[in-house]
């Protein structure tokens, strides 16, 4: 059966579409959202800490060559604030690309919490998060109704001894809901997770 033609066409790249196979029979989903993609930009202070670095990069180059001008050939000094500046200024582009990218990546992640279990879609990949492998949940209010979600888990959910991980989702709509949402799947499970909920 095909869908109404008023409906919007389904887009394989959302994680969305993929979350009702991923479903073990009579599993509830409790809470689901994902990061809102009209706020998924890197962060004022994430963006001066890319500009910061490649504004000083541009900064010692114009330096570099106004030296180079004013003094006579022999002199390093210029030499060196040209290879500082391009230093500085590759490292600040190339965070800047980094923090783009994990932006765009964010907006695609989405997030369920179901009665048995935390599942996290990037894309087409998922990974499943058990309720004896939490270990906390925090959610900050960045705005009215919009946060950020933290959840604390062990990296393998099999290995008592493994390193805590944490998965963030920035911008995510009722951040606090999806941290209670959380705190009960631990509950109901006998999981006794730190209340690290800083809202």
């Amino acid at each position: 059966m095909s869908p109404p033609a008023d409906s919007p066409p389904v887009d394989p790249a959302d994680p969305r579409t993929h979350l009702p196979a991923l479903l073990a029979r009579g599993e509830v989903v409790h809470w689901s959202g994902g990061p809102d993609p009209a706020r998924g930009r890197p962060r004022l202070a994430s963006r001066l800490g890319a500009a910061l670095p490649a504004g000083l990069g541009v900064l010692a180059l114009a330096l570099a060559a106004a030296l180079a001008v004013l003094r006579p050939a022999q002199d390093v000094t210029a030499l060196a604030m040209a290879l500082f500046g391009i230093l500085f200024l590759a490292y600040g582009l190339a965070r800047r690309a980094l923090l783009v990218r994990a932006a765009a990546r964010s907006r695609r992640r989405f997030l369920a919490v179901t009665d048995r279990r935390v599942i996290v879609l990037d894309g087409a990949a998922s990974v499943a998060i058990a309720p004896h492998a939490l270990r906390g949940v925090m959610a900050l209010d960045a705005a009215p109704a919009v946060g950020d979600l933290h959840v604390f888990h062990r990296a393998d959910a099999l290995d008592t001894r493994a390193p805590d991980a944490t998965l963030t989702f920035e911008d995510l709509p009722d951040a606090s809901r999806a941290a209670a949402a959380i705190e009960a799947l631990a509950r109901r499970h006998g999981v006794d997770i730190a209340d690290t909920d800083a809202t």
